[in-house]
């Protein structure tokens, strides 16, 4: 009886020690390993990035550069498959996530732009909310520029212009409506200016009408700006936003030092609403890790964009109240009755 009974209790710590490591499977282990979902571990296989504008601009830059690092601290090593689909100033990419499965394998990244000004335009079907922020890589902001023979050395040189001669300065944006045109209309606003905006299908046939002499000024983002103001193309007389990216002439006016409104915006990824939290939070700190490798930040840097990371609580706030901050804007140039 003695050595029956003890085989029992033998088979019942046998049955309990590998329900205890079927547990730890299931929840994750006391040393931090990755949370699970109901299939296995996550991610069990690559994960697809939508970009909703052209492969080798800025955008499609700071995805791919971050995408790089990342699998790095994302278990099983899971690859993130960059997928441009440009349209829309970024919305028919911001569609597709909005309108994905929230399982985690299919993402966005992008700038802030598509979902705090796109949508007052009416022309999505979406709005800023309809998305979960996930991790912020990159902070950037917007630069006004000249030729580096125009006969303005300094923005107040060019203000005091513009103002005797209105409607005489062009100035070209990558698109009409974008956000470089909504910075101009702010400071337009701000100092009583008349300009004549043009916009162009992109970042790059702007740049190239102001060096052709077609416009007089661009209003264009940082990586498309430094290295042809470093190279003695372009004069760069203000920064729209708060902190200058390096490469820029201390000389060089942000517009939070001229008490204009500035504008400061994230580039982030993002899953649609019905993203699984317990992703999110998985994504969101291998982000948090990967802001913080110098591979990541070297990398960043020669891109001439600023490496900063945002949690999904953080980013939340910041669309929101980008989204007001545009609407005004966008209400008070008149931008929302434009067809």
């Amino acid at each position: 009886m003695k050595r029956r009974h003890g085989h029992f209790w033998f088979i019942l710590t046998l049955i309990a020690v590998l329900v205890g490591c079927g547990n730890s499977n299931v929840s994750g282990s006391p040393d931090g390993e990755s949370p699970q979902t109901e299939d296995g571990a996550f991610p069990e296989k690559p994960i697809t990035v939508f970009v909703g504008f052209p492969a080798g601009g800025s955008t499609d830059l700071a995805a791919r550069t971050a995408a790089e690092v990342v699998k790095k601290y994302v278990p099983n090593g899971a690859e993130f498959v960059i997928e441009n689909k440009p349209g829309g100033g970024g919305a028919v990419a911001a569609t597709d996530v909005v309108n994905a499965t929230g399982d985690g394998y299919t993402l966005g990244f992008s700038p802030f732009g598509p979902f705090t000004l796109t949508p007052h335009y009416g022309n999505t079907t979406y709005s800023y909310d309809d998305i979960i922020p996930i991790a912020q890589t990159v902070t950037s902001s917007y630069i006004f520029a000249v030729k580096a023979d125009a006969p303005w050395q300094t923005f107040e040189e060019w203000l005091d212009h513009v103002q005797e001669q209105p409607g005489s300065f062009t100035y070209g944006t990558p698109g009409a409506r974008s956000g470089p045109q909504v910075a101009m209309e702010a400071l337009s606003l701000e100092t009583g200016m008349d300009l004549s905006t043009v916009p162009f299908e992109g970042n790059a046939p702007a740049k190239t009408a102001l060096l052709g002499g077609h416009v007089d000024g661009i209003v264009l983002s940082e990586s498309d700006i430094v290295p042809s103001v470093e190279n003695g193309e372009l004069r760069a007389l203000l920064y729209f936003g708060k902190e200058k990216p390096q490469g820029l002439p201390d000389d060089v006016p942000t517009a939070d030092e001229m008490g204009f409104v500035f504008f400061d915006f994230g580039f982030f990824f993002f899953g649609p609403k019905e993203l699984d939290v317990t992703v999110r939070d998985q994504l969101s700190e291998a982000f948090e890790q990967a802001m913080n490798d110098p591979e990541l930040i070297e990398a960043y840097e020669k891109l001439y964009l600023v490496p900063s990371y945002a949690s999904p609580d953080e980013l939340t706030t910041l669309i929101e109240a980008e989204y007001v901050t545009n609407e005004e804007i966008v209400k008070a140039a008149g931008l929302d009755q434009e067809e």
